[in-house]
Parts: C-alpha cells; sequence; structure tokens
C-alpha cells in the first residue's frame, strides 16, 4: 500500500511530533490546515521541552480517530513512580535528560487520563500485528 501523505518539515528541533501530526491530519482532513499553535494545543506541547505523543493519541481520539498505542511501555508505573520508574526503566543518564526536558508531572497526569481510554495494547509489536 502506498499512501500519498503530504509532507511537513519540522519548523525547529522541537516539532518533530507536531510535523508528524501535520501530515497525518493533512492526509485525513485535506480541507483543514492546522497551523502550529492548533498542534501544539493538540500534543500539549511546551516551548523549550520535548513533546511526549500521550496528548496527541487522546485528542486524535476526541477527534474521533481509532488510536490503538501497541508497546511494553508500563504506563500505570510510570504513573505511579514518574522519574523513579524512568531512572529504574532507562538508568540515570537518558532518564535525567528526559527528566530535564519534559514537565513530568504533565505527562503523568495525560498518562493516567490515557490509561482510561482503552487505546493502549500493551505489547510488544511484531511484524504480523501491523496490517
Amino acid at each position: 500500500m502506498n499512501l500519498k501523505v503530504p509532507f511537513f518539515s519540522n519548523i525547529d528541533d522541537n516539532h518533530c511530533l507536531q510535523a508528524v501530526m501535520k501530515m497525518i491530519l493533512k492526509y485525513f482532513e485535506p480541507r483543514k490546515n492546522y497551523n502550529w499553535e492548533e498542534l501544539d494545543k493538540l500534543s500539549a506541547h511546551q516551548k523549550g521541552k520535548w513533546t511526549w505523543p500521550t496528548a496527541m493519541m487522546i485528542n486524535f481520539g476526541l477527534k474521533g480517530y481509532k488510536v490503538v498505542l501497541q508497546e511494553d511501555w508500563d504506563f500505570q508505573s510510570f504513573v505511579d513512580h514518574g522519574e523513579a520508574f524512568l531512572i529504574e526503566k532507562y538508568g540515570q543518564d537518558v532518564a535525567k535528560e528526559q527528566i530535564a526536558n519534559s514537565d513530568i508531572s504533565q505527562e503523568r497526569r495525560l498518562a493516567k487520563k490515557f490509561l482510561k481510554t482503552g487505546m493502549l495494547k500493551t505489547k510488544i509489536p511484531v511484524s504480523d500485528d501491523i496490517k
């Protein structure tokens, strides 16, 4: 399958997720032109911080898109333990960068909300799952 998805560049080093969102939304909603401010709002982006995909998935679901996240990330442990979970999962160096460049409190609140959506399929993705 070869989809004709329009390409949008990252406007700086801090809007990768928003560029992907713009491509997805333009493909499925070709008459609508989302600006970067709207995309920042949909993704809960904070200036100077990295963007996690949680808010985007929640908001895509609210817009009526069927969203399923398939991975082995333990959202509940992240909600319960925050920074300690990141350190245990990734080690001090990686966790330190993630903590410094993210709003962990916001991401824990979003993760808790995301868990209630039913969009999470907890498992390691394999090629047979992609159809």
